[in-house]
């Protein structure tokens, strides 16, 4: 029973029974071994209201109940003895929200004074019952349906009403813990009407539930994470085998149920970005592109938005969106952007091969933000090629080649792990700097892979991430795990050991400039005391405050193409691997994907040869072939299916090479009819392709 905003004017209690007097009814809870309850028999335990007559009073009704809660000892208790002793336990706890609300609490004093960063609730403990009424279910199924009665009929109930005490929100965190809300059987009567009374709830119950949620271990995030995901996917999955998801009534009970379902997913989420235990990808629902039409629930969400409606569109929950997903989004939205800048249809860039740098920065002075968002196409002086694709790939490779080359001193190379950062003695003006930033934008606006040397911390800065030691590690390894043995050093000589104190040495040039990182720093020995605060400010000075006029000279240009452009949804290394694809090789993949023309065809004998050829090469052979036909080593965001090698023949004989066409990932392959000679003319090839037959 439920004494949570009820007005109690007088309580007495024994040692182990309570009763409590409220305007007009008389409450009693508690031991009955002895009829203490007030009720005609001596049973341990009952939970049937009965109404006694007082004398020289009105009747008033006695609800007399022990107190009854979901615990791991005495469930193991129950489970031993007669199944009838927990039919009666499991069917009055879990219809209950007073007595799950009870349930798992912490104990001694911790089990008093709910607040937004304690719940009281010992989750492992419900983590553990739960599982151990799973198995017991199993062999005793009548238990589970005694379970899902009891939540359907009175528990669902119950929640729909305002909850009259924040305690109440406990059940949220318990019951996703319960083995009915993995079963699909389920969800049309239990698992979404439940996850709807949880989306509805007020602000002030959210602030509690997300805080609660934020100090979760990450083994009970997960669970919540994965009850409400597989919700939605169910719904989404079963309109798909249906009549598809446009067909589909906005206010049906699957678009409700996982509307429903993702704008709880979209709390934890919002969790999750600060407390950061659950990789983002766990989020996300793979081949949702397969499944509806994202193109246009993209295009939707656009004019949705101008309209300030409410309407549900799955890109109003970029979380759930993968990598391929995301990808697609971003050419919808690269290509409708390009349409409004499109008075020109192209911007054209005319350099020297000699020059190059001085005649793009040239042409970049004088471009609108629209000309940097119109496609790109390239013409090398003195050369009669039209820009079919290659040339535009070309350009790239060779402008951040120059870009990046030491004598230019824009960029320091650190030799450990081969990343490049911002060289903080540059003397190049800063706009020099938003060059570089712009053709790094313009390199996705033109979805061309670009071989861009920087560390993860460049695009979680641009992403408006903290960088950390993690970041300094992989730009600066040795760097790096010095700071951490600082951190981890624990005998009593530190000061000693490590004898430094808030000041940096930073190489510039031909001498060593020496900075404090903060003021006074030359007179603040680093102790065990202030030792973090020493690696915070060394970590802020390297990758932040030493090259401050450099990186926002680059971000200034980097957003004068992608401003607006969905880049906020992408996470630091999607955003990376946008620009710089990835090296998750799948060869079986690239294999599948593969075009033929002419009278090649898979089984001709050549084909044949090439390919088993192809996979008996080495990675590093492998990549410089991807290299040879592409113009990049690297594999694009949307993954390697999506390069598309076309293989053609050619006439002239066992002595001509391949030649490759990287603006259409197209190869010339001659008919060899040996394998020693084809793979000694393929490998020639790749080995030369610089400056070889590529067009």
């Amino acid at each position: 029973m439920e004494l949570m905003g009820s007005v109690v004017l007088d309580v007495a209690c024994g040692r182990c029974h309570t009763l409590a007097i409220t305007e007009n009814k008389l409450y009693a809870f508690g031991l009955n071994t002895s009829g203490q309850l007030g009720l005609p028999n001596v049973k341990h335990t009952t939970s049937i209201p009965l109404p006694i007559p007082i004398e020289k009073q009105p009747p008033i009704t006695v609800p007399s109940f022990p107190v009854k809660h979901l615990s791991l000892s005495f469930v193991r208790h129950l489970i031993n003895e007669e199944p009838e002793h927990l039919y009666d336990f499991v069917e009055t706890v879990m219809a209950s929200l007073c007595c799950l609300n009870g349930s798992f609490l912490q104990s001694g004093n911790d089990r008093f004074g709910v607040t937004e960063r304690h719940s009281c609730i010992n989750m492992d403990e419900a983590m553990e019952t739960f599982l151990l009424l799973s198995d017991y279910c199993t062999a005793h199924p009548k238990v589970e349906s005694i379970m899902v009665r009891s939540v359907e009929v009175s528990l669902i109930p119950s929640l729909r009403s305002s909850l009259i005490d924040i305690e109440f929100a406990r059940v949220y965190l318990i019951l996703p813990w319960c083995h009915i809300f993995s079963f699909s059987k389920y969800y049309r009567n239990i698992v979404v009407p439940f996850t709807l009374c949880l989306s509805d709830q007020n602000s002030t119950t959210w602030e509690f539930l997300e805080s609660w949620w934020s100090c979760l271990a990450v083994r009970h995030l997960n669970r919540i994470l994965k009850v409400f995901k597989q919700v939605a996917c169910f719904f989404i999955d079963n309109l798909m085998n249906e009549h598809g998801w446009y067909g589909q009534n906005r206010n049906s009970f699957p678009v409700i149920a996982i509307k429903s379902a993702l704008d709880v997913l979209s709390h934890l989420n919002k969790v999750n970005v600060k407390v950061r235990k659950i990789p983002f990808s766990s989020f996300y629902i793979d081949d949702l592109e397969k499944k509806i039409n994202l193109r246009d629930d993209f295009l939707q969400t656009m004019n949705e938005d101008r309209q300030c409606s409410n309407r549900f569109l799955f890109c109003r929950y970029p979380f759930i969106l993968n990598a391929v997903a995301k990808s697609i989004l971003f050419q919808v939205n690269v290509a409708v952007e390009m349409v409004i800048a499109q008075v020109r249809e192209y911007f054209f860039i005319s350099v020297s091969r000699n020059n190059i740098i001085e005649d793009t920065f040239k042409q970049l002075i004088v471009a609108t933000s629209y000309d940097l968002k119109r496609p790109l196409k390239v013409q090398f002086v003195g050369e009669d090629a039209d820009d079919l694709g290659g040339l535009k790939k070309e350009f790239f490779m060779l402008i951040f080649q120059e870009l990046f080359n030491p004598k230019y001193g824009m960029f320091v190379e650190y030799e450990e792990s081969r990343y490049t950062w911002f060289a903080h003695y540059n003397f190049e003006e800063p706009q020099t700097y938003e060059y570089v930033g712009i053709l790094c934008g313009m390199t996705i606006y033109n979805n061309v892979i670009a071989a861009l040397p920087f560390p993860l911390a460049l695009y979680k800065k641009l992403l408006n991430e903290p960088v950390t030691l993690e970041d300094l590690k992989e730009l600066s390894p040795t760097e790096g795990r010095c700071l951490e043995e600082m951190l981890d050093y624990d005998d009593d000589d530190f000061e000693s050991v490590f004898g430094v104190n808030f000041q940096i040495s930073l190489p510039c040039l031909d001498k060593v400039e020496t900075v404090e990182l903060k003021p006074g720093g030359a007179d603040i020995n680093v102790t065990k005391a202030n030792r973090q605060e020493y690696v915070d400010l060394y970590v802020d000075y390297k990758l932040n405050q030493m090259v401050l006029h450099q990186f926002e000279a680059f971000e200034k240009g980097f957003n004068r193409v992608v401003a607006g452009c969905l880049i906020p949804m992408f996470q630091p290394l999607e955003l990376m691997e946008c620009i710089i694809g990835n090296q998750q090789y799948d060869w079986v993949a690239f294999e599948k994907s593969t075009q033929y023309r002419g009278e090649y065809w898979r089984q001709d004998p050549t084909i044949v040869l090439f390919w088993e050829v192809f996979h008996e090469m080495s990675l590093e052979q492998k990549k410089k072939f991807l290299l040879f036909v592409t113009g990049s080593d690297r594999v694009p965001f949307q993954g390697m299916d999506q390069i598309k090698m076309i293989i053609q023949p050619c006439f002239g004989g066992e002595e001509y090479y391949p030649v490759a066409h990287t603006c259409f990932n197209l190869i010339d392959l001659p008919k060899y009819k040996s394998k020693e000679i084809l793979a000694k003319k393929l490998l020639e090839a790749i080995e030369h392709n610089q400056g070889f037959t590529v067009v």
